[in-house]
């Protein structure tokens, strides 16, 4: 069976990774859990970069787009006017982004009304179908973003959570229920802890295979310009995230 690149496939991954005879993972929403821990594990080495275009209000205070992720994305850099050859992007000691209120605001430029203007930012990757139950800060994902040729990372660190938690069931379980399978139950304990470990050296060669710069998935879209004012209050430029 070929991998597809989607929860269906990463799941059929952790699965021929970890080969659990012993079913010691027998709850489908706990692998679901590895995923996530994988997800969020490659968007902080290969934040997912998002481009989004939108047309200016005329004032002082620009929208954030509605694929910022508060307490997570970062405001790279806002580019104006847009397909300039070299490219213009506003000097970012001059906007600041209030993620409280969901702007950005212009210290001393104004960009005229109707003039298009676009806003580079970090975000979070997704993988599609995932999750299987959604909520209004997760909905269930149509696409993948994660490159194909950096799929198997992201499989293989959620592996080596799964291997984790195997090793930590097998060492937990109670000596009086064993007898006479005890031995082999921490070898089981011990072989889980050294697939763990082995994974994630795998993933950091991979990710990381030498001192290279580290870099990111770019995505270009739209943006509804209609705000809504957040709970929490952070006050940051650019360079300070």
């Amino acid at each position: 069976m070929s991998l597809t690149y989607d929860l269906a496939g990463i799941l059929q991954e952790i699965r021929t990774r970890i080969q659990d005879t012993d079913n010691k993972l027998d709850d489908p929403t706990e692998l679901e859990q590895f995923v996530e821990d994988g997800i969020n594990r490659y968007t902080s080495d290969r934040p997912l970069i998002v481009a989004t275009s939108a047309v200016a209000p005329g004032t002082k205070v620009l929208p954030l787009p509605t694929t910022f992720i508060k307490r997570f994305s970062s405001v790279q850099e806002i580019e104006y006017p847009i397909g300039n050859v070299p490219r213009r992007l506003l000097d970012d000691r001059n906007w600041n982004v209030i993620e409280w209120l969901d702007e950005i605001h212009t210290d001393d430029f104004t960009i005229p009304a109707g003039q298009s203007y676009r806003v580079v930012h970090t975000a979070r990757h997704t993988i599609k179908d995932y999750p299987t139950v959604a909520s209004p800060e997760q909905p269930t994902a149509t696409a993948t973003t994660i490159p194909v040729t950096d799929f198997t990372a992201i499989t293989i660190f959620s592996s080596s959570r799964a291997a984790r938690a195997i090793a930590a069931r097998y060492a937990n379980t109670s000596e009086s229920t064993l007898g006479a399978d005890i031995t082999n139950y921490r070898s089981k304990a011990q072989e889980y802890s050294s697939l763990a470990d082995d994974l994630i050296e795998e993933y950091e060669r991979l990710m990381h295979p030498g001192e290279g710069q580290q870099s990111g998935t770019v995505v270009d879209v739209n943006f509804d310009l209609d705000t809504q004012v957040g709970v929490d209050m952070m006050f940051h430029r650019r360079r300070f995230r």
